[in-house]
């Protein structure tokens, strides 16, 4: 996202300004942590998913 933001023309919105620091450590996120967490979002994430889902039914 940020690559592609600063890619975009200047005079279109979303543009990023070469000068502003790269988003995750304007955020102050750590690389490796958002590489961890946007690999592995499925597999961590899963579970939850499927207890709601399973309430929803239930409920149903």
């Amino acid at each position: 996202m940020d690559f592609t933001g600063r890619a975009i023309n200047p005079q279109k919105r979303g543009h990023i300004r070469e000068q502003q620091p790269p988003i995750l450590h304007r955020l102050e996120i750590d690389a490796d942590a958002w590489l961890t967490e946007a690999t592995e979002f499925e597999a961590r994430y899963q579970e939850n998913r499927r207890a709601h889902l399973d309430r929803r039914r239930s409920a149903a």
